[in-house]
């Protein structure tokens, strides 16, 4: 092979690359901006979850109104779609303990739903903070 065969498959070759590098390149840099997008609204509709959730059960009342329970419903179901497993059984024993608390609830009872709801929201927290 002479000098003159091997300029011209390197050109060649520098032309195909010149021309395939920026479609390569924009390729890369789209997807890359498409997972930080798509982590950026993950996250922010996680909070918004979290947000109702733990609204919903501040307004509730005990023991729980049908309102109550339908708002508290909705709101659970939506943070068990984001949450990891570590928040799923917080939210399932905190609703549990609302929904076994009596009218007329004793000193175990609130103690009950004390803890649970502090449980939730520590896994809620740790959730939001080891987000990736």
């Amino acid at each position: 092979m002479d000098t003159a065969q091997l300029t011209l498959i390197l050109s060649a070759l520098t032309t195909i690359i010149a021309l395939v590098s920026p479609s390569v390149t924009a390729f890369i840099n789209n997807r890359a901006e498409y997972k930080r997008l798509s982590a950026k609204l993950f996250f922010a509709s996680k909070m918004e979850a979290y947000k109702d959730f733990l609204s919903a059960a501040a307004s509730a009342s005990y023991p729980l109104t049908p309102e109550d329970f339908r708002k508290l419903t909705d709101a659970s179901s939506r943070v068990l779609i984001f949450s990891n497993e570590t928040v799923q059984n917080a939210v399932s024993k905190y609703f549990s303990a609302l929904l076994s608390c009596p009218g007329n609830p004793s000193e175990k009872d609130v103690q009950k739903l004390i803890d649970s709801k502090a449980d939730c929201l520590l896994a809620m927290q740790t959730d939001m903070r080891t987000f990736k």
